[in-house]
C-alpha cells in the first residue's frame, strides 16, 4: 500500500476540479490545467478533497498509485500558489537580463545566449547573477531551469556556473604551488635527462653510464641477459653489453696489441 496515495489531496477555497472523460481540470486564480488520467487508477472528487486509488490489484496500478497522487497534488498547487526555481550566477562578466518574452546571458562565449520563455512562464532578474523562474506548471518551470543551467554548470574548482539556489557543489582543490612543502607530480616524474660520457680508459671503449643513471632514466632498459652487463650504450641508441672486464681496462686481443696492462688507457696516449 503506498503512504502517499492512500492520502487524500486537500483542494483549497478557490480551485475548482473537474473530470471529463480521461482529462482532470483544474481552475484556480493561477489559471488553469490539465492531466490525462490513467486506467489503472480511480480519481473520485469529495467534500473538499480528491481521492485517488487503485482501479484494481495489479502491480501496475500500485506503481501509478503514488505518482497519480503526486501529480494531482502538483495540480492543486499550482493553481493556487504556483511554483519558483531561483537560478544564481557565479564567475567574472557572467550576467543574465530579462527583455520581455527573452532572457539574454552572459556566459563567456564569443556570442551572447538568448533564450526564449515558454507561454504561462514568468522570468526575472532581480540583479544580473540571479534568475527567478516562476509559473503554474511544475515540470515546464524545472525544464526551463534545467536548460538555462545546462548552458554552463559550475564547475568544482572556483564554482563557477549557474547553479540552483541552495544547491550544493562539491569543491576540489587545485595544484599548490612546490614551495609550499606538497609534492609535485611533475617535479617527481620527470627525472634529469640522461647523459652519457665517452670513457677515458681506452679509445675504443663504449659510452656508458652509471649503474644508478641506466636504471634511474626513463624509457632505458638495462640488459639482463647475463650478470656482467651493467650499463647502456646511449650514443648507438640500443642497449649494449658493457661487462666488468671493461671497467678493468681487459678489451680482449686488441688491447693487448696496443700495450693495454689493464690499467685502461693506451700508454702511447696521454
Amino acid at each position: 500500500m503506498s503512504r502517499i496515495g492512500k492520502k487524500p489531496v486537500t483542494v483549497p477555497a478557490g480551485i475548482t476540479p473537474t473530470i471529463e472523460g480521461k482529462q482532470l481540470t483544474m481552475k484556480g486564480p493561477k489559471g488553469t490545467l490539465k492531466m490525462p488520467l490513467r486506467d489503472e487508477i480511480s480519481y473520485t472528487i469529495e467534500d473538499g478533497g480528491i481521492s485517488v486509488q487503485p482501479a484494481n490489484d495489479t502491480k501496475r496500478a500500485r506503481a501509478f498509485w503514488g505518482m497519480q497522487r503526486t501529480m494531482v497534488q502538483n495540480l492543486v498547487t499550482g493553481v493556487s500558489e504556483g511554483f519558483t526555481k531561483k537560478l544564481l550566477i557565479s564567475g567574472v562578466g557572467y550576467r543574465a537580463a530579462a527583455q520581455g518574452r527573452n532572457l539574454k546571458l552572459q556566459l563567456g562565449y564569443s556570442h551572447d545566449v538568448n533564450i526564449d520563455v515558454p507561454e504561462g512562464i514568468e522570468v526575472k532578474t532581480p540583479d544580473n547573477t540571479t534568475i527567478e523562474i516562476s509559473g503554474s506548471d511544475k515540470q515546464m518551470v524545472g525544464q526551463l531551469a534545467a536548460e538555462i543551467r545546462q548552458w554552463r554548470k559550475p564547475e568544482p574548482y572556483k564554482g563557477k556556473g549557474i547553479k540552483y539556489d541552495g544547491e550544493f557543489i562539491f569543491r576540489k582543490e587545485g595544484r599548490r604551488s612546490n614551495d609550499q612543502g606538497t609534492f609535485s607530480f611533475r617535479q617527481a616524474a620527470s627525472p634529469q635527462p640522461y647523459r652519457a660520457a665517452r670513457t677515458r680508459r681506452h679509445p675504443s671503449a663504449p659510452v656508458r653510464a652509471s649503474l644508478g643513471q641506466a636504471h634511474l632514466c626513463p624509457g632505458d632498459r638495462r640488459c639482463r641477459r647475463h650478470d656482467g652487463c651493467f650499463g647502456l650504450d646511449a650514443g648507438k641508441g640500443r642497449a649494449r653489453h658493457v661487462r666488468r672486464q671493461h671497467r678493468r681496462g681487459d678489451f680482449g686481443r686488441q688491447a693487448r696489441r696496443r700495450g693495454c696492462q689493464g690499467s685502461g688507457r693506451d700508454p702511447g696516449r696521454v
